[in-house]
């Protein structure tokens, strides 16, 4: 499944709803967990839902209460098909104006967040501890690294990680190469593929948090930086800093 697929057969909203087989819902969801646009767009979505869902009762309090007395289910915006064209009309402008309005804050909140911190390359020098565990695309992925080429890298990062499950430097170095490629999405699931397989590694939770930042995930981000300041690392005092400049945006 590709995204223009998924545009044109509307199959978030489907997907969302309940109404694609199996097969298509599994399609989707190998799709948008590589693909941070779509995974973007679902999020998207299951928020002007949220807000519909919140506020929805209260901005057409008058119509629910219409089909409730014609004796139909007013519940979980059952009312919405027996809308009179101009309330319809109204809907949909009201569901613009959330969109526009969430659009503008997350953009906005995000680029705060990301502009408290700017992530750097972690140094990397070839270790003869993996000689002969190295594959031709993990040296030519870390060469590309060592030469700020991230998204280069990062291809061929994804590449070695395929066979290289648990070996989480690859994860890791995958990782960082997407966050600095600006892709902290993919970034975040390289790094947490990393943490899961060293979970004692500071070094590997002070990316991931910086990760979680990039993604405007503020609260998950101050939850992996409160374990990297209480230890006693080198990356604990940065921790605590990017921690506090959090808590003073907020």
């Amino acid at each position: 499944m590709d995204c223009e697929t998924i545009r044109n057969r509307h199959i978030a909203d489907e997907y969302r709803a309940g109404r694609l087989s199996a097969e298509e819902a599994e399609a989707y969801e190998q799709h948008y967990f590589a693909c941070d646009r779509c995974l973007e767009d679902l999020r998207f979505r299951d928020q002007v839902a949220g807000h519909l869902r919140a506020d929805g009762a209260e901005l057409f309090a008058e119509e629910i209460a219409a089909t409730a007395r014609g004796g139909k289910q007013a519940g979980s915006f059952g009312w919405l098909p027996t809308l009179r064209p101009a309330w319809a009309a109204a809907l949909v402008a009201v569901a613009a104006v959330v969109l526009v309005v969430l659009v503008v804050q997350r953009n906005e909140h995000r680029s705060r967040l990301k502009d408290l911190w700017t992530p750097v390359a972690h140094p990397y020098v070839a270790s003869e501890l993996r000689a002969g565990v190295e594959t031709d695309a993990f040296a030519r992925g870390m060469a590309h690294y060592q030469d700020g080429r991230y998204r280069e890298a990062a291809e061929l990062l994804e590449e070695t990680a395929l066979t290289a499950l648990d070996d989480d430097q690859v994860h890791f170095y995958l990782g960082v190469s997407l966050l600095l490629a600006d892709e902290p999405h993919g970034a975040v699931r390289a790094l947490e593929r990393a943490v899961a397989r060293m979970p004692s590694s500071a070094l590997y939770q002070w990316y991931l948090a910086q990760a979680e930042l990039e993604c405007g995930n503020a609260d998950g981000a101050v939850e992996i930086l409160q374990r990297v300041g209480s230890t006693g690392t080198e990356y604990a005092a940065p921790a605590r800093r990017l921690s506090e400049r959090i808590a003073d945006e907020r």
